[in-house]
Order: C-alpha cells, then structure tokens, then sequence
C-alpha cells in the first residue's frame, strides 16, 4: 500500500497524541490537554500528514512568524513505517509548503544523533543558534529525594531539616527557580514567613513550572497574610483565581477567604467560602451561590 502525505491534512488530537506517545516514547496525552486540532489551526502554518491505509503514520508541524521564517516541529514517524523514507518526504513537504507561503527561511533544531538526518537527507546548513530553557525540570529521582524529605519533616529538628533542603537544593543548577521554592517552602514550614517571601518572589520571577507556580503564589500570599500585608494577599489571590482553573482552586478561595477576612472584608470572605463550598454540595448548590453572590454585592 503506498503511503499518502498531505499537507494540512486532516488528523484528530487523538490520533496525534497517539502517534507523539510512540514517536517520542512519552505517555498518551489527553485531548483536553493537548488539543492539537486547535493548537494547529491557531499557531501553524500547516502541517503534514501521512497515512497508510488510512492510518495515521507521519506528522510534522510547521509554525512560521507570518511572513519570512518557518520552522519544523514534532517530526513524527509510527514505528511500522519506519525506514521507509517517511520522515524525509515529511519534510520535504513542509519545506514546499513554507515556500509557496512566501517564507524565506525554513529552521529546526534536533537531537545530535538526528544530524545525518536533517543536514545529509534533509539538506539543512548547520548554522549558529541559541536556546534557552524555559520551563526547569528536575530529575524522578530528585523529586522522589524531596519527598522523602518533606514527609520526615517531623522527624528532624529545624536545623537539621533546612541543612538537608540546602544540601538537596544545592543540586540544581545555579539561580534555578525549583530551588528558590523549595528553599522558601521550608522556611514557611518552620515558621520563617519573613524568610520564606523574598524566596517565593524570586521563584516566581525566574519561572515555575505550571505544577509549581500556582503553589508559589497561594504560599506567598499566606506568608504575606502571616507578616500583615493582607491587601497584597487579597490581590495576588484574587489574580489568582480568576487566571484559570485547577485542582488547588479550593486552597485558592480558603487562603483568600482568610486574607478577606484579616482585611476586614468579613462578608467577602464568608461569600469566598460559600462559593468554594457549593461546588462540592450535591443538593441546594444553586441557592447557596446565590447567597454568596449578595454577600459579595449586596447593593
């Protein structure tokens, strides 16, 4: 069966999500989390499919500034149409298809072993370039470490528990943001709130990453209640709650509903707490928000 490649093709998020957890041995994504119909649609200027017998087998992405520079991303091949010459006509097509855009410059940057690839089969230049890591990552093993730490905290006096955060944190790179948090955490743990704010700051400055940064803002926030700025706590959580939606959305509203009510701002923080509550409720939810709108607005 001879082997289809179209460009803009049509592939479902969960095809793509299946052919990148093959392509690059990482686990299934879900739709909702990677929506990739949407995301290709918004940001690309096409994109490549191929299909055997009807099977999604061969995807790169092409994403471009709108007028001169292109480039190629998630260059995927399904392990039974490999060796097949699949991957280079992929970009081949990409290539084509950023030209006759009007695109002056096609890029992309790869893995060392891809070279012969990229520069022999693929006729791309080597060329100066630079990189910058943006979202800090940490090791299983590290992270598996820190919590064995973190649940033997009552084992250890305060000296020796922030002896082993420094020495665990010392680990990552110099100025990482990881462990500016984790270092902050321990200090607010131990009841070191003044401590523990410059160090949440700075974490929140360099960059967390998403699994991180909302915990940063909610224990800064608690930190800053703790030291009596409760109208920058109130602000930071009021952000916070509005940017988006998550498992901590709970501990968003209690610390908020806390910071309401040390402001002084009682009914607020009795209508945070009433709102919080009425997404779990399975009956009256729809009276209960209600009161805790007016509680918020009474005019």
């Amino acid at each position: 069966m001879t082997i289809e490649f179209l460009w803009r093709g049509e592939a479902t998020s969960r095809e793509l999500n299946e052919l990148h957890a093959e392509a690059f041995e990482t686990e299934v994504f879900s739709d909702d989390v990677w929506p990739w119909t949407t995301l290709l649609e918004r940001h690309s200027l096409g994109w490549v499919v191929a299909r055997d017998d009807g099977s999604l087998v061969g995807f790169v992405n092409v994403l471009w500034d709108g007028l001169v520079h292109a480039w190629i991303q998630d260059t995927m091949v399904a392990h039974s149409a490999r060796h097949r010459g699949v991957a280079t006509r992929l970009v081949e097509i990409a290539r084509d298809g950023a030209r006759d855009a009007g695109c002056e410059w096609l890029h992309v940057d790869f893995d060392r072993h891809l070279r012969p690839f990229y520069f022999d089969a693929c006729g791309f230049a080597p060329t100066d370039a630079g990189l910058i890591e943006l979202q800090e990552e940490t090791s299983d093993e590290w992270e598996q470490r820190l919590a064995t730490l973190w649940s033997s905290i009552d084992d250890h006096t305060e000296t020796a528990f922030m002896a082993q955060m420094d020495a665990l944190t010392a680990e990552l790179p110099e100025g990482s943001a990881i462990a500016a948090y984790e270092r902050g955490s321990a200090f607010d743990s131990t009841g070191h709130s003044d401590l523990a704010v410059p160090l949440y700051r700075q974490a929140l400055a360099e960059g967390l990453p998403p699994s991180r940064r909302r915990q940063a803002v909610i224990q800064l926030a608690s930190s800053l209640r703790n030291l009596g700025e409760v109208e920058e706590s109130v602000a930071l959580l009021t952000t916070e709650r509005a940017a988006g939606s998550d498992e901590l959305d709970d501990a968003v509203d209690a610390f908020l509903a806390l910071s309401q009510a040390d402001a002084g701002r009682e009914r607020e923080a009795v209508a945070t707490a009433l709102s919080a509550l009425s997404k779990h409720m399975t009956r009256y939810r729809r009276s209960l928000s209600a009161y805790a709108e007016e509680l918020a607005d009474p005019g």
